[in-house]
């Protein structure tokens, strides 16, 4: 069986002695706001394994009036509580675009409902500089 393999799926079971690749699909979530000092747009990606449906490698990219500002890292620790360091997995993610404080400098927001039995959810909020930056 030959199985090709996306850059974010990486994950490949032996079963019963031969190489099965989890069908990983990546997807993407996007926002993005105009205000009046700038266009900002989040794409948050991420691939979603088919057995259990988790969400995993997230990735974050935010640019700013066309110019990709330092993109972020998520935290890579389940949280909360977990002693081991394991991929963050969630059982949904959206991202949002949002002026929170109406200085017309948009913040990003990314929301996950982190898996796992007894879990809750995460916010992360990520705003520019004192500059725009």
């Amino acid at each position: 069986m030959i199985a090709f393999l996306t850059p974010l799926a990486a994950r490949s079971p032996f079963v019963l002695g031969l190489l099965l690749t989890a069908a990983s699909a990546a997807n993407e979530k996007v926002d993005q706001v105009q205000t009046n000092k700038a266009m900002t747009r989040a794409s948050l990606t991420f691939t979603q394994d088919s057995e259990n449906r988790f969400l995993s490698a997230f990735t974050l990219q935010i640019t700013r009036n066309g110019k990709e500002m330092v993109t972020p890292l998520l935290p890579i620790k389940q949280l909360p509580g977990e002693s081991t360091e394991v991929d963050l997995r969630a059982n949904s993610a959206d991202v949002k675009v949002v002026d929170l404080d109406a200085d017309g400098e948009p913040e990003v927001i990314v929301d996950l409902a982190l898996a796992g039995a007894y879990c809750c959810s995460a916010s992360f909020i990520y705003g520019s500089g004192t500059a725009g930056q």
